[in-house]
């Protein structure tokens, strides 16, 4: 897997005049570190926010109105797969990739509504080549 070419991404910003919005929504700090980690590092996220809970998943909604949102599904304060239709409701263009050890709840998150699902153990550098081409694109990206 390559990282993202910052002059690439540059111009992208450039030529969009604005950037894709991420946020991460993930209680383990080791993976939201390493998604940030093969995304390029943080330098080229300017727009990026992690929510560590249910909790600060609404507030970090509000804060950032992201264009895309990577989802995992265990937090301790709840699931987040009802959260789904909350997060379309609010923000109708946003591609949500549900990112989870759960495998079994694949097809009940696409059904809520997410655009993709990916599990954490088999799946992690398909995830990193969906945001970067999302990234570069400024686009959804659905395989």
């Amino acid at each position: 897997m390559q990282k993202i070419n910052l002059f690439q991404y540059a111009v992208h910003k450039v030529q969009c005049g604005g950037i894709v919005k991420l946020l991460i929504v993930e209680s383990s700090k080791a993976v939201h570190h390493r998604l940030i980690e093969l995304l390029g590092g943080v330098e080229i996220l300017t727009a990026l926010s992690v929510a560590r809970n249910l909790a600060e998943l609404t507030e970090r909604l509000e804060q950032l109105r992201p264009d895309t949102v990577v989802l995992d599904i265990d937090f301790p304060d709840g699931k987040s797969l009802h959260h789904i239709g909350a997060i379309r409701e609010k923000l109708p263009n946003v591609c949500i990739y549900v990112f989870s050890n759960h495998s079994d709840c694949r097809e009940r998150a696409l059904n809520m509504g997410a655009d993709e699902f990916y599990d954490k153990s088999l799946e992690f550098e398909q995830l990193i080549e969906t945001l970067l081409a999302h990234m570069l694109r400024g686009q959804k990206i659905v395989q």
